[in-house]
């Protein structure tokens, strides 16, 4: 279901978009429960809640600010929401009445009635389920003020949407003078993703609104931290129905398109699975919502705990598109039980190239050595009408005489190799004809298709590709990136050096700055995201003549570019609600415009965007939490890293690459919320552990901002470095099998040519915060006669027999094990957690009040991002420190809990040159004084004690030098009583 994803973070507002940080922390606040009450009467929706049954269900209201918001003043009744729910057998209905004064100045940008609209800027609704309890994944039920729909149902704790699920629901809206009011029903039939027999009577529940005319609110009736902060949800019920009636689940159902006399047949299965300890019978249909398209249906008889496809008689459409299918599952007494949507591209394609050898780009590059093309004919006719025909691939160019293959056709998929040798650089056309045969030895063309095929001279300055393996190569060597998103510029000015230096191994920075590239040697993208109108993406439709001129211009400032070896094309487009059609459509033509540098995306929904880029990145969310009881856990589901990989694994084609962008600190400075040195090897391992071929950690402020993560992905790189020769040869995976499905593992055994014997290199992470035992069997250690393995950076020897070992993880660990009989020099895990600790344990500089622990302070409004517990005040003047990418940039005001009494105030600089430093006194703030550049890099101020609950320091002028992106940065601030 390509659309899917797409809502993933779409339907959140701008608010929620935190959440995923900190989401996992349960918060003291009472969490609200809603009372159902089942339905007497009947219901007509039309949105006005004016039936008699409504009465009899009690009413709900006191909707809040969510948690943590700065504003936490109460809503006012003319913009209240209230609500009351009922149900009865077969649907859970909700009636809303959301107040407002402004009708006329109601947001409603959507588009009308379509389906999974991206509405997360209008006025809407929104309805959370979670009929578990459990508070790891839940529906999404979302409705504007005009009566768009959008679901999703979430898993991970809310970090992730899942694409195979959407649901038909009724939303019926009705605007009054001074409110709009909704009716939803959505059917229990809906809610098939778990198995009913874990229903609870009390389901975890939340309601929210986002109302837009000024004063803008966001409001939940149980405040949590955001919209989908599930674990703080509250509660719905009592919900008491037959659970054992909604047993039967469905997975994703496949379509293929066949040209009829008039429009389209449309031929379907939808796989469903009796869940249940009883026999089911009953009947499936299918109904297109398109004009003259009748539903179809088919019987289905499944066994207790079984599952079975069922392929449905053929529909009918009157032309291809995108199309939305219900999917219905009615028992033999004619109850629904199962209620799915599904909305897909249909395409008809009755012939189509892919290319398997090259395996990138259809193109052959002047550092590969090819003997053959190879590939795959994909006929979309019907396999009984094209047996005993004939498929033609021919290759023509006007600079050599054409070659050709011709392949009996005995199925839909049909293979073919031409020869490659000598092949002279030029332009060629691929054609693939499926042809019938006549008498006497003749052909007829039935259909054909034509693909664009390139020899290509040598890269002006620079070839970056990837290869069937995905591995990246530069210039024909692979190369295993490793690096960063952003810049230097983006967290950290030039200004703070030599303190701010780059990771050992570092060889690749998204967005690095000239000086970056060529004096430090760094690869780097050309980002294009700043040249897409998003309001043109979010369509379905190609790329248009306006934005081929700017990216023309981009490829043309690029070219002779030695170190820009690829383009980003998108960051997190799931969330803007960017088409895959657009972004595929942008990729093509990016891919025939400079053949010689990649496309790439960044995506919590890998999959939707596979077709669209060279090189996947998974992003997923994983910023640490900090208990007061000492535990510190990850965010969101430690599995995240492994869905995501092994989603955009199972959507590669073979000429992709996938790295891993783990998201693993939030914006500011908080220690608790940025990787210990642990963590941090954990994520980078666990990516490599599950497929990962690069990592470019979006962490990077924090690695400057943070003591012990800088010297944590030191220590990391530098491990990779020793691995990348393994990672990035040819042929090199080999067999790794763990008796704990909760230790991942993966296993290179790597041979230089020269080399007399090879060596076996084996990664393994622990997905569990607790300790754990594994035995790892990897065949080619048997097979080699080794006997004992050394663990990287802890000195000692794990014994194995048989090509098996056994070992212990402590929680997040991991152990990277080598048959290398000498190692490098490098630090052990326990000296490089010594040397964090001792630096960690100096302490603030006497008399500081930011740096006594007692003291609570924020810079900006509680509850954002920079708070007591801050590198600010720890007492170097590292490259740690405010630094204001996304803040106010005009001023740095320090907020304290309660007032304070200060008379000193020590302000560390390197970008600074001047600045006014002003205090909070009777309403209003005073300048208290006015520094010029008074030392290097530093600033005092020494008077009469001042009371105040806040100080702020404003910047007034920069010093030069340091390019044209220069933030007011403050490595070290004292205030002193």
């Amino acid at each position: 279901m390509t659309a899917r994803r797409l809502l993933a973070l779409a339907l959140l507002p701008i608010l929620a978009l935190t959440v995923a940080h900190s989401h996992a922390v349960e918060l003291d606040a009472p969490k609200k429960h809603a009372a159902a009450a089942r339905l007497e009467g009947t219901l007509t929706l039309d949105g006005k809640l004016d039936e008699p049954a409504w009465q009899k269900a009690p009413e709900h209201t006191g909707f809040e600010n969510p948690l943590g918001q700065a504003n936490r003043a109460p809503i006012p009744e003319d913009a209240q929401t209230h609500f009351r729910v009922l149900y009865d057998d077969a649907h859970l209905y909700f009636g809303i009445r959301c107040n407002e004064p402004k009708m006329d100045e109601l947001t409603l940008e959507a588009a009308r009635h379509q389906h999974d609209a991206a509405m997360w800027s209008d006025d809407d609704v929104e309805i959370f389920l979670d009929p578990v309890g459990d508070r790891l994944e839940y529906y999404q039920f979302a409705t504007n003020a005009e009566g768009t729909q959008a679901d999703l149902y979430m898993i991970e704790r809310g970090n992730t949407a899942k694409a195979n699920w959407s649901s038909d629901w009724q939303a019926e809206v009705f605007h009054g003078p001074d409110y709009w009011s909704v009716e939803v029903a959505i059917p229990f039939a809906a809610f098939h993703m778990r198995p009913s027999t874990r229903w609870s009577d009390t389901w975890g529940f939340s309601i929210s609104r986002t109302r837009t005319p000024d004063p803008r609110f966001y409001s939940q009736y149980s405040p949590a931290k955001g919209y989908h902060d599930v674990v703080n949800y509250g509660t719905l019920g009592p919900i008491e129905v037959d659970r054992a009636r909604y047993t039967i689940a469905a997975g994703d159902p496949s379509f293929r398109l066949e040209a009829a006399q008039e429009g389209y047949r449309v031929f379907s299965s939808v796989l469903l699975e009796n869940r249940g300890e009883a026999a089911f019978g009953g009947t499936l249909s299918m109904a297109m919502k398109a004009d003259g398209s009748a539903p179809v249906q088919a019987p289905v008889e499944l066994a207790p705990q079984s599952s079975a496809r069922i392929d449905l008689p053929p529909a009918t459409v009157a032309e291809k598109g995108r199309h939305a299918a219900i999917i219905k599952l009615d028992s033999a007494a004619n109850c629904p039980v199962l209620i799915s949507r599904c909305d897909e591209w249909l395409d008809y394609v009755p012939v189509s190239i892919h290319v398997t050898a090259p395996n990138y780009r259809n193109c052959i590059y002047a550092t590969q050595r090819l003997d053959a093309i190879t590939g795959r004919v994909t006929l979309g006719l019907p396999e009984e009408q094209v047996k005993g025909m004939t498929v033609r691939v021919s290759l023509t160019s006007a600079v050599c005489p054409p070659r050709s293959v011709e392949v009996a056709v005995e199925g839909t998929q049909v293979g073919f190799e031409l020869p490659a040798t000598d092949l002279p650089v030029g332009e060629y056309v691929l054609r693939a004809e499926l042809l019938r045969p006549l008498d006497g030895g003749k052909f007829e063309p039935v259909e054909e298709q034509e693909a664009r095929f390139r020899v290509l001279p040598p890269a002006p300055v620079v070839e970056a590709r990837v290869d069937d393996q995905g591995t990246l190569l530069i210039n024909g060597s692979p190369v295993f990136i490793r690096g960063w998103y952003g810049s230097m510029a983006y967290c950290v000015s030039a200004a703070s050096f030599p303190q701010a230096q780059l990771p050992h191994s570092t060889n690749f920075m998204m967005g690095s700055s000239e000086f970056e590239q060529m004096d430090l040697g760094l690869y780097t993208l050309n980002g294009i995201t700043r040249f897409i109108d998003e309001a043109k993406a979010k369509l379905d439709a190609p790329i248009d003549a306006e934005l081929k001129a700017k990216l023309r211009e981009a490829v043309a400032r690029t070219w002779h570019s030695r170190n820009v070896i690829g383009y980003y094309i998108s960051d997190e487009p799931e969330c803007r609600g960017l088409s895959p059609r657009f972004l595929k459509s942008l990729y093509e033509f990016m891919a025939q415009e400079d053949p010689y540098r990649f496309c790439m995306i960044v995506s919590r929904a890998p999959a939707t965007y596979m077709d669209a880029c060279d090189v996947m990145c998974p992003h997923p969310y994983l910023t640490p939490q900090q208990y007061e009881d000492g535990r510190r856990e990850f965010g969101n589901d430690l599995r995240h890293i492994h869905n995501v990989i092994s989603e955009a694994a199972g959507a590669n084609d073979g000429s992709k690459a996938i790295w891993s962008m783990p998201q693993t600190f939030t914006y500011g400075g908080l220690h608790g919320v940025h990787p210990s040195f642990s963590e941090s090897r954990w994520f980078t391992f666990t990516s490599i552990a599950n497929g990962a071929q690069g990592i470019v950690p979006f962490i990077f402020s924090g690695f400057w901002g943070h003591y012990e993560n800088r010297v944590a992905m030191n220590a990391v790189f530098e491990e990779l470095t020793l691995l990348a020769p393994a990672w990035t040869a040819r042929d090199t995976i080999t067999e790794a099998l763990c008796d704990n499905p909760g230790v991942d593992v993966t296993a290179r055994y790597y041979r230089p040519e020269s080399a007399v014997r090879g060596h076996t290199f084996i990664v393994a992470a622990n997905q569990s915060y607790e300790q754990a035992t594994a035995m790892i069997t990897v065949p080619v250690l048997a097979r080699s006669g080794n006997r004992r393995l050394l663990v990287i950076r802890e000195s000692r020897v794990v014994p194995v027999v048989d090509g098996a070992f056994t070992d212990t993880f402590a929680g997040l660990g991991v152990h990277v094990y080598t048959t290398l009989e000498v190692l490098p020099h490098l630090q052990t895990l326990e000296e490089l957690e010594r040397e964090i600790a001792t630096a960690l344990a100096q302490p603030g500089e006497a008399g500081n009040l930011l740096a006594t622990g007692t003291v609570r302070w924020s810079i900006g409004e509680p509850g954002r991002t920079f708070q007591s517990d801050f590198d600010l005040a720890d007492g170097r003047a590292d490259a740690a420190g405010w630094m204001p990418v996304y803040e106010d940039r005009t001023q740095c005001p320090i907020i304290f809990e309660k007032p304070v009494t200060f008379r000193r105030v020590v302000v560390d600089s390197p970008t600074i040159k001047s600045a006014e430093l002003d205090a909070w006194v009777d309403g209003d703030w005073k300048t208290i004084h006015r520094w010029e550049e008074q030392y290097l890099y530093r600033f005092e101020y020494q008077g009469e004690p001042v009371t105040t609950d806040r100080i702020r320091i404003r910047p007034l002028s920069f010093r030069e030098g340091y390019g044209s992106w220069v933030y007011p940065e403050i490595t070290e601030l004292g205030v002193y009583e």
